[in-house]
């Protein structure tokens, strides 16, 4: 028999079995000795010897992976590949490392610079290869630049809108080109096509290289194939209403009749169905209404058939008792449980607390609701009678407001903080509102805190009369103490000075302290100095109270970190935008200083900048702590060229059609070159015009036309034609205020039916030369605070004007025309407008004195006074049209929306014609009233009108009707 005992080690012998330091064993756990005593022992002066030895082994080590890191960077490669022209992406690629050669190599710069290759999205293969060599290490980078998607180009998306799958789409115009994620884009717009209702569409896309750029071209061509259709719709369960009324109300019904690929069955349009079905049966009173959809659809032919279960639930009627003050009609807008349903009676009690509320507030503190179901007097009727039970109480009036500790402010200045009153009569509410008086309180609070009061506390004390009718409200308030800033620091700033620091500032020695301005102090004092080129400062703020809390020492502790300057900057994205556009817009260059304000608002200008759909501008490096900042610009650009052609009739130009075309980045200026044509009854125009949105790189909108036009309106006796060119300047002052000058310089022609009678009725233009030649300076100034230019709803617009124009080799052509044209729009409420117009403008002649006839002012028509015709608001024996050299036109119009984007519009016009503003009498002016009906379209109304005069004059028609495309006003 083997007897196994256990050895302990001592500090100082070897005894064993040494009472003091005896282990007791227990059986199952390990007895080993620590990890320190796995050798024999030693003496005290040879333990600390080992222990000497052993710190300096890890120094060594240390020293000799810190001298690793600070190796020598003795070389650094750079291969480009897959292009021909290699040294600008190795230049670009060089600039936008942290490293340099013959710098010690550090693993965090590397870490950096391989981020910023990255992150400039201009490589799509990025390698790297660090060897040590002899003198140190040796980098070599492998970059293949990334290609680019210039255009993605979609056919064969009729009926749908080519945005809708470019929506669909995850690539974008101007994002790398990844063949793996192009190949994915399949799925994603065949997912759409078949949401669509389409049947095993198919999407084909090709990629086009572009051998001038480093860029692709996507060609997607779409194949829709057939759709599905809805070949019946049945309802089951329904005993409430017809199923041909319900059919009406389902927009994927309707669609069953239009002919064609839009009957086509969309399942989402059927989900959006049954939700006006469900919202429909709970106005009829089926609050817990549920319909449930069965659909077959057969893949082969298309067909789909649908059938709906109904299930109405029982019929709510709601009823109230107890109610004196509160009337049902106003209770009723608290019922919400035929706005929300009622499963689980979630929508009773969503009502009951809307009803105790609404108690509350008109100063019910002591009413209660419940709420009873009553037995129905039919059987078996599903029916549920609901009656909201409310015990009123009387209504609460707080008949004095008083305070206690105050000191600060007097009764009278809180009393006008607080939205409870007491003893109020016709202009005072005094009813009684707990939640009302707790928003007081907290307002109070503020007022005290605002004033530098930290420790402020408050609380009411509420006594009511024996009538509980009347309630007194005392509030207590313990002020504390009033805490002044005693001194405010700037500690660690060395770009500014402690002045400046303190002009940015709010606090400063003196003034009240207060918490919440301290934040607003600290981002100021951070904006500022980040202004000077520091993006990485930091302030930390300190407050320092005396014992009693009077007075507040802040201390701004700043670290301003590293000053940051911009290094490169990188353009994507612009494939037809020259990149000095960019540059001027961005407005920061190499060497600037990093100024995050700055690169916002150059962010702000690109976006402005019209051939661009957006921009972006990334700092790289900054998130790093770099010195360095490169600036990666994506744009991503408008598709510049587009084409009109459209056609129809209004009653100022009758039968028209016209045709136009545009380029919106002109030779990548973002210049808008724009060319338009009409024929219409009344003759043609033609126009090309060159628009320039930044003119010399100010935020001037600058244009330049040349035009012809050879026109004779209705109901004159005479017409002209003229060609010329014009240029206008316009400049917003502020966001509804623009102002602008207009040049333009003229060769007019004046042609008439009659030669013989026009020279009767105008013997003063016998003499004069059938052409001339007019030179005009048009300034104005416009005030614009619509809501919509297209769809004004409220807001005003005004429009001052004046026309200085010039006869050069006549005198017919000397006068000065002022306008002004005022217009206002009110909405009161929901889907009805009020808009209201005047507009003047008065010719006055110089020189001769002597005006064309077609220099004249006209009233009458679709565009002024509807209900006569055009121009025809004043006319002469014959019944041609008159001018004036004053005319003067005003309305009141009432728009109505009775839905489907069609509303009503009734209308009162007057005008008058005169030569002078002395010359307005009853007799000149002339007035109509009409009715009018408009279909509002997203590019603006298209409507029919009639206008009735209010005084027609022997042989003049009782109206007229109007066809307009737009508002008049």
């Amino acid at each position: 028999m083997i007897k196994k005992t256990r050895n302990t080690y001592s500090n100082n012998s070897g005894l064993k079995n040494n009472r003091h330091s005896r282990e007791r064993v227990n059986p199952g756990r390990r007895t080993d000795p620590p990890a320190f005593f796995l050798f024999p022992p030693v003496t005290g002066r040879i333990k600390w010897l080992s222990i000497v030895i052993i710190f300096f082994a890890f120094l060594l080590l240390s020293q000799t992976s810190f001298a690793s890191e600070q190796r020598i960077i003795s070389k650094i490669n750079i291969n480009i590949t897959s292009v021909e022209d290699k040294a600008p992406w190795r230049e670009m690629a060089k600039k936008l490392l942290y490293i340099e050669e013959g710098q010690s190599f550090s693993q965090n710069q590397w870490e950096i610079s391989l981020k910023a290759l990255k992150d400039s999205r201009q490589f799509e293969g990025i390698n790297a290869d660090i060897k040590e060599g002899e003198n140190g290490k040796e980098i070599t980078l492998t970059l293949k630049p990334a290609k680019w998607i210039e255009d993605i180009r979609v056919s064969g998306y009729y009926p749908m809108f080519e945005q809708e799958v470019l929506n669909a789409m995850g690539i974008y115009v101007g994002d790398n080109y990844d063949a793996e994620k192009v190949a994915t884009q399949k799925d994603l717009i065949t997912s759409l096509l078949e949401s669509e209702g389409f049947i095993s569409p198919k999407v084909n896309i090709e990629i086009e290289e572009q051998s001038d750029s480093n860029s692709v071209i996507l060609h997607i061509q779409v194949s829709k194939n057939a759709c599905y259709y809805l070949k019946s719709l049945t309802f089951t369960g329904n005993l409430i209403v017809s199923e041909s009324t319900l059919k009406r109300k389902m927009k994927c019904w309707r669609k069953t009749y239009l002919i064609g690929i839009y009957d086509r069955f969309i399942e989402k349009n059927l989900k959006a169905d049954l939700i006006t079905l469900r919202d429909y049966y709970r106005t009829l009173g089926y609050a817990e209404a549920v319909l449930t959809p069965a659909i077959d659809i057969n893949h082969d032919t298309g067909e789909v058939t649908i059938i709906i279960d109904v299930q109405t639930g029982p019929k709510y009627e709601i009823s109230f008792r107890g109610n004196d003050a509160i009337s049902n009609r106003t209770l009723k807008e608290d019922v919400v449980i035929f706005d929300i349903g009622n499963r689980f009676d979630y929508g009773i009690r969503r009502s009951l607390q809307q009803i105790r509320a609404r108690y509350q507030e008109e100063g019910y503190a002591f009413a209660s609701v419940k709420v009873n179901e009553l037995p129905s007097e039919i059987p078996d009727e599903k029916t549920r009678h609901m009656e909201f039970e409310i015990t009123e109480g009387t209504r609460v009036r707080i008949t004095s407001i008083s305070f206690t500790g105050n000191k600060k402010f007097d009764n009278k200045t809180l009393l006008s903080y607080m939205q409870s009153k007491a003893n109020g009569g016709l202009l005072r509410d005094d009813r009684f509102d707990t939640k009302k008086l707790d928003d007081d309180l907290r307002i109070i609070k503020a007022l005290y805190f605002k004033e530098g009061f930290l420790g402020t506390s408050l609380d009411y004390n509420i006594t009511y009369n024996d009538l509980k009718d009347e309630a007194t409200v005392l509030i207590g308030i313990v002020e504390g103490v009033q805490t002044m800033v005693s001194e405010v620091v700037f500690d660690g700033n060395s770009v500014l000075g402690d002045l400046e620091c303190m002009d940015v500032i709010q606090m400063k020695p003196g003034s009240l302290y207060q918490k919440s301005v301290l934040s607003g102090d600290q981002k100021k004092l951070i904006s500022l100095i980040s202004e000077k080129g520091y993006p990485y400062v930091r302030v930390a703020d300190k407050v320092e109270f005396n014992e009693n809390n009077t007075e507040a020492r802040i201390v701004y502790q700043i670290t301003e970190g590293k000053n940051a300057r911009i290094g490169q900057v990188i353009y994507n994205g612009n494939f037809k935008t020259q990149k000095r556009i960019l540059e001027r817009n961005l407005g920061i260059e190499t060497g600037d200083p990093f100024i995050l304000s700055k690169v916002i608002e150059g962010q702000r200008n690109l976006q402005s900048v019209g051939a661009l759909n957006t921009a972006h501008v990334e700092p790289v490096g900054l998130e790093d702590g770099a010195e360095i900042i490169h600036l990666v610009v994506d744009v991503k650009e408008k598709k510049p060229y587009s084409v009109s052609l459209g056609g129809g009739y209004e009653s100022d130009k009758g039968f028209f059609v016209e045709a136009g075309g545009s380029n919106s980045n002109l030779l990548g200026l973002n210049k808008t070159l724009n060319a338009t044509a009409e024929y219409s009854q009344i003759g043609y125009v033609g126009e090309m015009s060159i628009i320039e949105p930044r003119f010399l790189g100010t935020k001037t909108f600058a244009s330049l036309s040349i035009f012809g036009e050879e026109i004779q309106e209705f109901n004159q006796e005479f017409g002209t034609r003229s060609y010329g060119v014009s240029s206008g300047l316009t400049r917003k002052l502020r966001s509804n205020i623009a102002t602008g000058l207009g040049l333009k310089y003229e060769h007019r022609e004046t042609f008439v039916d009659d030669i013989y009678e026009w020279e009767l009725q105008n013997p003063e233009l016998v003499d004069e030369e059938g052409s001339r030649s007019i030179f005009t300076v048009s300034p104005y100034i416009t005030f614009d605070g619509r809501n919509s230019p297209i769809r004004p709803q409220q807001g005003y617009y005004t429009n001052v004007l004046a026309d200085l124009s010039k006869g050069i080799d006549n005198s017919l052509d000397d006068f000065i025309k002022y306008g002004l044209d005022l217009r206002y729009y009110y909405t009161p409420v929901r889907h009805l407008t009020f808009a209201l117009t005047s507009q003047n403008y008065h010719i006055n002649t110089y020189g001769s004195g002597v005006l064309s006839p077609d220099q004249l002012l006209y009233l009458g028509g679709t565009g002024s006074v509807r209900g006569f015709a055009e121009n025809l608001l004043k006319y002469d024996t014959d019944g041609n049209a008159v001018g004036g050299r004053f005319t003067t036109f005003s309305s009141v119009e009432a728009r109505y929306e009775i839905g489907w984007n069609i509303e009503t519009a009734f209308f009162f016009d007057a005008g008058a014609v005169t030569d002078h503003i002395k010359e307005v009498n009853s007799d000149e002016i002339r007035t109509s009233v009409g009715v009018g009906l408009r279909y509002v379209s997203p590019i603006g109304p298209v409507g029919i009108l009639y206008g009735h005069k209010l005084d027609p004059r022997e042989g003049e028609s009782s109206g007229r009707f109007h066809f307009s495309i737009g508002y008049s006003f």
